[in-house]
């Protein structure tokens, strides 16, 4: 299993808040924003931010769980996403 964060930030900021919070997992530039466009979560009031959302793909490439909210306040508990990814087995 993977887990990636992806985000419009560069590069050596995700470095930064990487070493600053002390997370494990690989963090994605998308300074382009073509993944954020691709997924469609693009935020139309705030274009540089996209949607806070959670995607869980399975070894074959099927999405097996997307949560998308649209209030950055609001995200899915580390529990639902773990759920999801055991539904894979």
């Amino acid at each position: 299993m993977e887990i990636w964060a992806i985000s419009p930030e560069p590069p050596d900021k995700l470095a930064q808040y990487a070493s600053k919070e002390g997370i494990e997992y690989t963090l994605l530039s998308d300074g382009d924003q073509r993944a954020i466009e691709a997924w469609g979560i693009v935020n139309p009031k705030s274009p540089k931010m996209p949607h806070p959302t959670a995607v869980v793909v399975d070894g074959e490439g099927v999405v097996r769980y997307f949560r998308q909210d649209v209030d950055y306040k609001n995200r899915p508990s580390v529990g639902e996403i773990l759920d999801a990814v055991e539904a894979l087995n």
